[in-house]
């Protein structure tokens, strides 16, 4: 038996990536009790490698965006707690380590993420992710209405009751950074881990797109920062650029 842990992962033609998610979790068997798969409609060898993988269970759900399948994932999810992991990261086994220590030591935690090392990607590429996790490590120890809890779809661990209470995620553009905002925002306790050692993740955005679009891609993450910034045209403009950058084929 798991840890009351339902794993969720959104997938659309990810035969090149998921196999080693999938590896990766399959040494860490016994942490879990389910993996719950949404997939969007793949064109290539995903759903074949998902059906053979055991405690996973696959469903296809082409009505919308990636929020909207993770939704849709939390609704067939058995356990406590919903992990949300994307498709292109890494888990190695003492990440289960450390969310059972942390589970054990804060028993009122509702959402618990963690940073991540990224697996391939020029020098640039790094020293900015490097940054950036340290600008997101920093925030989140803030006092009061300073602190900035930055949560990112590549690892999401939460309370189902607490997701559900908070009306899910929004299926936007940023639905994994406002879902860290509004958890804050209702008071309830989060936290995030240094994952360096823990979590590895793709940058196969930043090598798709090129390190100034990738960037401009993603400006509209500043609203995670910036509580009254808007970012209403920006977001459009990022809509429309993730049939691209984030259907990757």
């Amino acid at each position: 038996m798991g840890n009351n842990i339902s794993i969720i992962i959104p997938t659309l033609n990810e035969e090149e990536y998921f196999p080693r998610l999938l590896d990766s979790l399959r040494s860490c068997i016994d942490f879990y009790d389910e993996i719950i798969i949404v997939d969007g409609g793949s064109k290539d060898k995903t759903l074949e490698i998902a059906s053979k993988f055991p405690k996973a269970k696959t469903f296809v759900y082409k009505e919308g965006h990636e929020y909207g399948a993770r939704n849709f994932g939390s609704l067939k999810a058995k356990g406590k707690y919903l992990l949300f992991l994307d498709a292109d990261v890494i888990v190695q086994p003492s990440c289960f380590d450390l969310i059972m220590r942390e589970l054990k030591e804060n028993p009122d935690l509702a959402c618990l993420c963690l940073t991540e090392n990224p697996i391939e990607g020029k020098l640039l590429v790094r020293i900015e992710w490097g940054l950036y996790n340290l600008l997101r490590l920093l925030l989140s120890k803030l006092p009061g209405k300073l602190k900035r809890f930055l949560s990112s779809g590549d690892f999401i661990l939460i309370r189902k009751d607490v997701f559900e209470r908070i009306g899910r995620f929004k299926v936007e553009i940023n639905g994994d950074g406002l879902l860290g905002k509004t958890l804050l925002q209702k008071g309830f306790k989060c936290k995030l881990l240094d994952g360096h050692r823990h979590l590895q993740v793709s940058c196969r955005r930043s090598l798709y797109c090129g390190f100034q679009e990738y960037n401009k891609h993603y400006l509209y993450t500043l609203e995670n920062y910036l509580p009254k910034i808007n970012m209403k045209n920006i977001k459009r403009i990022s809509w429309k650029k993730a049939i691209s950058i984030h259907k990757l084929p």
